[in-house]
C-alpha cells in the first residue's frame, strides 16, 4: 500500500471520528489520554536528538496553550500545533505534511489519543 492511501484513509478514519464527536452539540469534548508526534521518512542528519529537542522548545515557545494529556481536546490547540511544526521545519528548509490522527482509546470511554504525524516531503 502507497503511503499516500495509508495518508488518505488515516484522514479519512479522523474526519469520521471528529464530525461523531461533533454530532451532539451538548456532548463534551473527549479527555486527551496521549499526545504523542511521530516523524515519518527523516533521515540521522535530518532528525536526531538534538533537532527533536529545538523542534519541542520551538513548539513550547510558539504555541502557550498546548494539548496536554487529561484536558478536553480542542480544535484550536490542535491547529496551532500543526502550524507551529509546519513553521519549524519550514524555518530549515524541510518540506513537511503535518497530519493529525484523533483515536478513540477502546479501553476508555471519553478518552482520545492525539497523534501529530510529521511526514517529511
Amino acid at each position: 500500500m502507497s503511503v499516500w492511501r495509508v495518508l488518505v484513509a488515516v484522514l479519512v478514519c479522523s474526519l469520521i471520528f471528529c464530525l461523531s464527536l461533533i454530532e451532539s452539540p451538548n456532548a463534551a469534548a473527549p479527555l486527551l489520554r496521549q499526545v504523542g508526534v511521530k516523524h515519518h521518512g527523516f533521515n540521522d542528519v535530518n532528525l536526531n536528538d538534538a533537532v527533536v529537542n529545538q523542534e519541542e522548545q520551538y513548539v513550547a515557545k510558539h504555541v502557550q496553550d498546548r494539548p496536554r494529556v487529561e484536558t478536553a481536546y480542542d480544535q484550536k490547540k490542535t491547529d496551532d500545533m500543526q502550524k507551529a511544526f509546519e513553521e519549524f521545519w519550514r524555518e530549515r528548509s524541510i518540506a513537511v505534511k503535518v497530519l493529525v490522527a484523533l483515536t478513540p482509546v477502546s479501553a476508555a470511554a471519553g478518552y482520545v489519543s492525539l497523534e501529530f504525524n510529521i511526514y517529511k516531503q
